[in-house]
């Protein structure tokens, strides 16, 4: 699984999203940090994935992009 696929089931762009700035930078925030926490932990740092506030199983995920 690639980290954009990551990214699009996490915080997927809905049409509402697009149509409105405000919204769009926020999901783009989003999914900016979970880009670099992924990152970050694939290169072996310590990640606390608590502060997305979002139910992910990372172990399978990561699983999938280590594959």
């Amino acid at each position: 699984m690639q980290i954009e696929e990551i990214l699009n089931y996490a915080f997927p762009y809905t049409d509402e999203d697009l149509l409105s700035d405000e919204l769009k930078f926020e999901k783009t925030v989003k999914r900016s940090r979970l880009r670099l926490m992924i990152e970050r932990y694939k290169n072996g740092d310590i990640v606390n994935f608590d502060a997305l506030k979002i139910s992910v199983d990372m172990d399978e995920i990561m699983k999938r992009i280590n594959n």
